[in-house]
């Protein structure tokens, strides 16, 4: 991409994303949203002991047959954690549903419960009936696929204001604002766990240095622009998903978006959400899953991070490295 060509890019998405805001902040107006209704928690599942919930998870159908997602009753489903430390007293991504749940309108699945049986937690979620939005985007029309786009772009910007105290860590939200190992897109499918780090000044050095190795890689000359260009950490950290892909966001039977699996999400700098969709869009592609136009909609549902991501193009290869 020519620079003339990237900069009108960026102002036309910009001005679609201006566009976009004041139409968000009208309805929110006119009609403010309201936390989604759900139904009781189940009581049998409260009162059963971890052990005993791990082996009815273990003999649970799966929800779907690709992924680790079992239903126990007809309201519930449980998922176990990506946790990257075992002796993690809960898991991070129920933390950041917990957080989701209370300090947004997103439609998220309900944390019910948390169990730990030989090292391991669970999650008991609420079920959320409805086919995944990869499994309908086809059948959908353009200005449905845009409308989409535009709650994403909603579901983003309250996520965005949930904002890290100056004094937690980047990566997984854990209590007592302790630093946990980060697993990101951004730091590429080789390695993608890294740190923990315990500030964001960590987590810029460490992308800086990763950004130096490249340049040096690359025998760049002296004089090329790249070697002043450096992270990007002049917005505060904020609570990012990570992994808005159609796989995972439910159409529910309200016609509502459900934005699950916040497996990968923390505290991050706003532009990781762009470079992660980017990211996990291009790894769907390469497993067979196209979703037309989908990468059109990206710029727009997160903001046209470009500059970001041809710093992260650039590095990426170095965030491979040991």
């Amino acid at each position: 991409m020519n620079a003339r060509h990237g900069h009108s890019q960026w102002l036309i998405y910009t001005l679609l994303c201006v566009a976009a805001d004041l139409l968000d902040t009208v309805l929110m107006y006119i009609a403010p949203n309201a936390q989604t209704s759900l139904g009781p928690q189940d009581s049998a599942l409260k009162s059963m002991s971890d052990e005993e919930i791990t082996k009815v998870v273990e003999q649970a159908p799966k929800v779907h047959v690709k992924y680790f997602v079992r239903k126990l009753t007809p309201t519930t489903v449980a998922k176990g954690t990506r946790d990257t430390e075992e002796y993690t007293l809960y898991p991070a991504e129920a933390n950041a549903l917990n957080l989701a749940f209370e300090k947004t309108t997103i439609p998220v699945p309900r944390v019910q419960r948390v169990s730990k049986y030989d090292d391991r937690h669970t999650i008991i979620l609420d079920y959320i009936k409805g086919p995944l939005l990869a499994e309908v985007w086809s059948t959908y029309s353009i200005w449905r696929k845009v409308w989409v786009a535009f709650i994403l772009r909603r579901y983003v910007r309250q996520l965005r204001q949930v904002k890290a105290s100056p004094t937690a860590p980047p990566g997984p939200i854990a209590p007592g604002a302790r630093p946990l190992t980060c697993e990101s897109p951004v730091f590429g499918p080789i390695q993608p766990c890294r740190g923990p780090f315990a500030s964001y000044g960590e987590l810029t050095s460490f992308c800086n240095e990763r950004a130096f190795r490249a340049c040096l890689a690359d025998k760049l000359p002296k004089d090329d622009p790249r070697w002043k260009e450096g992270f990007d950490d002049s917005e505060a950290l904020v609570l990012t998903h990570q992994d808005i892909i159609p796989r995972n966001i439910i159409v529910g039977e309200d016609g509502k978006l459900w934005l699950i699996d916040f497996g990968w999400s923390g505290y991050w700098p706003p532009w990781f959400e762009y470079i992660s969709m980017k990211a996990q869009s291009e790894n769907e592609v390469n497993h067979g899953m196209r979703y037309e136009h989908w990468d059109l909609f990206i710029p727009f549902i997160c903001g046209p991070y470009f500059k970001q991501e041809n710093w992260w193009s650039h590095a990426a290869k170095a965030f491979d490295w040991g």
